[in-house]
């Protein structure tokens, strides 16, 4: 995706050092842009809040992004 010219990026409500540590463990860290905790937005996952701090790091507005749910 990232060849084609996407932007990557995995935002979770575990802590920081976890989903570093889930990507870097599943080795998909080097695939991702951005790998944010919604816990630095102050708010987490559903709260709009941590969406728009993740689209404001990318640098990106909501009708260019596509959001992939993934449950595991």
């Amino acid at each position: 995706l990232r060849a084609a010219g996407f932007v990557l990026g995995a935002l979770s409500n575990n802590p920081p050092v976890v989903l570093a540590a889930q990507l870097d463990h599943a080795g998909l860290a080097p695939l991702f842009d951005l790998a944010l905790s919604a816990a630095e937005s102050g708010r987490l996952k559903p709260a709009p809040e941590s969406y728009r701090l993740a689209l404001a790091r990318l640098g990106l507005a909501a009708d260019e992004v596509l959001f992939v749910a993934a449950h595991g």
